[in-house]
């Protein structure tokens, strides 16, 4: 053994019988004060307007699919 040994303790006896469900529920999140959930979980905040991008980029995938419908409706 030596100082970066871990010691863990191991149960034999289970806690709950076999034939109980499991009963499973989200915890809610601590954070510290004044921080907000969206800026930790959400959009990351940068200095590009990404939402507009993303939706120019569909708008330009969708004029795509048109575009090469269109070709395909002359051939």
């Amino acid at each position: 053994m030596s100082k970066y040994t871990s010691l863990v303790a191991v149960e034999t006896v289970p806690a709950r019988a076999e034939d109980q469900p499991l009963h499973s529920q989200a915890m809610k999140t601590n954070l510290p004060h004044g921080m907000q959930y969206e800026a930790i979980f959400g959009w990351p905040q940068t200095a590009t307007p990404s939402t507009l991008y993303l939706l120019l980029g569909i708008f330009m995938v969708g004029m795509g699919c048109l575009w090469k419908r269109q070709q395909a409706a002359r051939t």
